[in-house]
């Protein structure tokens, strides 16, 4: 990511959250930060098809061995 404003380059994992949308960005090697923002962005996108979808948190964190 570049900080155009302040003319820097951005080492850090960045987001950006539209009304209907996610943009996702990780710098390499980021698995841990990658599989905690799939996390949360699962219940995003649930909250963006309303009733039409589900995430089961609990299954997530026992796959995880949680």
């Amino acid at each position: 990511l570049v900080d155009k404003r302040q003319r820097k380059l951005l080492l850090r994992a960045g987001q950006i959250l539209g009304d209907r949308m996610i943009f996702n960005v990780t710098p390499s090697p980021g698995a841990t930060a990658c599989l905690a923002t799939a996390h949360e962005n699962a219940g995003r996108v649930v909250k963006f098809l309303g009733s039409r979808a589900t995430f089961d948190r609990e299954r997530f964190q026992r796959d995880l061995g949680r």
